[in-house]
């Protein structure tokens, strides 16, 4: 299957009548995995499959409906397989209908029946990058979860904690961010232990969080012998693997 995205330039729509006409109409069609239709902007986002359909008849098809239209820019497609908590079976509809509201989503499908976990998303990436879209995703009250078979152990060594109250303000923060697996910090060792899915979520990302909070990172390696030992620069960051 060769999948293909596609901006076309939409002209005389003057109501979302017209936007819901053009959607409604395309996405019947054989091949058309999915369309967004921008009344502002006069734009069409369609996702097709160009062995089954030809973008002319897809054109054809919309001016047939009165509007006049003109191909702009092919969109390289960019894909994420996610795993999301917090969506059932019957509601899987509505969530693809929230994540397709983001801007920069161009499609979003449940590739396995009777699951409500694997999501594959494609995205335009001039519009939103991957950690944006996980963020945006988990805004609308579904959890990004991390995969098991990437997850990476890190060892930060945390300056600044005074009591239990630090250690859950970190905790909670970073709890919260996409891809996180676990976390446990220690307040006598002043330091955090986190295992997260690096597919996800970047170490650069998680040290700023916690910098945010007006605490000093330094990452370290956990060894036997010396676990102890300090990396002050970022640049050179040490992971260990789960």
């Amino acid at each position: 299957m060769k999948e293909i995205t596609q901006e076309i330039r939409i002209d005389d729509m003057t109501c979302d009548n017209c936007v819901q006409t053009i959607e409604s109409t395309i996405s019947k069609l054989d091949g058309i995995r999915s369309i967004k239709v921008l009344l502002e902007d006069k734009l069409g986002i369609v996702v097709y499959n160009s062995n089954i359909i030809n973008i002319n008849d897809i054109l054809k098809c919309i001016n047939d409906l009165g509007f006049t239209t003109e191909l702009k820019q092919l969109i390289k497609n960019n894909k994420v397989d996610v795993e999301l908590g917090g969506i059932s079976d019957e509601n899987i509809p509505i969530a693809i209908e929230r994540i397709s509201s983001i801007e920069g989503v161009l499609s979003v499908n449940f590739p396995l029946k009777n699951d409500s976990i694997h999501v594959e998303i494609f995205y335009n990436k001039n519009q939103i990058d991957p950690y944006t879209l996980y963020q945006k995703i988990q805004s609308i009250g579904y959890k990004v979860n991390p995969k098991l078979e990437n997850i990476t152990q890190a060892y930060l060594r945390i300056q600044g904690m005074h009591c239990n109250s630090c250690v859950m303000n970190i905790t909670q923060t970073i709890e919260d961010l996409p891809g996180i697996h676990h976390i446990k910090v220690s307040f006598d060792d002043q330091s955090a232990n986190i295992l997260y899915d690096s597919n996800i979520i970047k170490l650069s990302i998680i040290i700023q969080e916690i910098e945010k909070l007006d605490f000093q990172v330094a990452v370290s390696t956990i060894s036997d012998e010396d676990k102890s030992k300090d990396y002050i620069n970022n640049s050179d960051i040490q992971l260990l693997s789960g």
